[in-house]
Formats: structure tokens, C-alpha cells, sequence
């Protein structure tokens, strides 16, 4: 349908792809689309896969999600023949919220049209956001497509954030935020890079 065509036209092509859980006690978790996929720390071990097949995904609540430095947990979108993430997660107001996560590694996420944020990291440490397109992000709210409150050691890599309608990234109370690889779009149409 159209949002898959969307995902599959902008999502980036870079990144890796979705790999086997890096511990013994990890497990792969694959999540079929309009399934709920909240996930509490307990019941995911470190080094384990959150894997999204292709098609249209409900938005998450993942808390206390705890991987290692040498394990950490992936939360990945499943790519096609040509490398492009197809899983695309659409609607409600925050599209993945990740709380008290720990050593999580999230990779090739679509999300579409959330009216809060695209994505929220709440009291995160040690997090990296890879490979997304995070689009239309409610018009008539106050949307942002990253929020990244009360977190450390936090790296964003090449994400592109289009239609942003109140903060592109928003940063509060955090501490060691890296930005790399970033292509904001404007509302306006306004093409911006950092």
C-alpha cells in the first residue's frame, strides 16, 4: 500500500542488517505487523533481536530494556533484496518509546505520522539510533521526531526527519548526545543537514 511504498522509497539503504542474538540467554523476537509489541527488560535478555518483518506495525512502549556493552539489544527493521528497511511503524502519539533502556541498538525504523514524537527515549543510557526515516509528524500538534529526555551517552546516526512541526530533536536534561549523519526536511519544504 502507500505507507509501505513510502518506507520502502526513503528509508535508508545503509546499516546492517538484522543479525543473530550475540549471547547464549538471547532470543530473536519477531514481531508480526499489527501485533502489540510491548516489551518489559525481564523478558528480553541481553544480545537478543527485536526483529520487525515488512508491513505496517502499531507503535511500542519498550521499558527497561537492559543489553550489555558486549551484548546489547537490537531492535531492527527487516530490509529487501535491495537493503531498505521495511518495516513501518504508523499513527499514535509516540511512535516507539523507550524508557529505562540500557545498550539498546534500534536500526532501519520507518515511523509515520506519530502526533507527539516519532521516537522518545526516557532516562536511556547508552543508546544508538540508526538508519531511520521518522516522517509527517503531526501537522497540527507539537511534534518532534526525537525526544531524548534525562539520558547519557546517547548517539544518533544518519536519520532523516521529515515534516518535523515542533522540534526535529528535542534534547532535555541529557547528557553526551551525539548527532551524526542527520537530514532534517522542513514542513516549508526547507532541506537541512548536520
Amino acid at each position: 500500500g502507500g505507507l509501505q511504498a513510502i518506507g520502502s522509497a526513503f528509508a535508508h539503504a545503509a546499516g546492517s542488517p538484522p543479525s543473530a542474538p550475540t549471547s547464549p540467554a538471547a532470543k530473536t523476537f519477531t514481531i508480526a505487523p499489527s501485533v502489540a509489541w510491548d516489551l518489559a527488560g525481564e523478558s528480553v535478555p541481553p544480545g537478543s533481536v527485536i526483529e520487525l518483518p515488512i508491513g505496517v506495525h502499531v507503535t511500542a512502549v519498550l521499558e527497561g530494556l537492559a543489553g550489555t556493552a558486549e551484548s546489547p539489544i537490537r531492535i531492527v527493521s527487516a530490509r529487501n533484496g535491495e537493503g531498505r528497511a521495511t518495516a513501518i511503524i504508523a499513527g499514535g502519539e509516540t511512535g516507539v518509546l523507550l524508557r529505562r533502556c540500557r545498550h539498546v541498538e534500534v536500526d532501519g525504523l520507518v515511523v509515520i505520522g506519530p502526533t507527539r514524537a516519532a521516537i522518545r527515549l526516557e532516562g536511556g543510557e547508552d543508546v544508538t539510533l540508526r538508519n531511520l526515516l521518522l516522517a509527517r509528524l503531526g501537522p497540527d500538534a507539537e511534534a518532534d521526531g526525537i525526544e531524548i529526555v534525562d539520558s547519557k551517552r546517547i548517539a544518533v546516526r544518519s536519520a532523516r526527519i521529515d515534516g518535523w512541526s515542533d522540534a526535529a530533536i528535542e534534547v532535555q536534561t541529557s547528557q553526551a548526545v551525539s548527532l551524526s549523519g542527520i537530514e532534517l526536511l522542513a514542513m516549508d519544504g526547507r532541506r537541512n543537514r548536520v
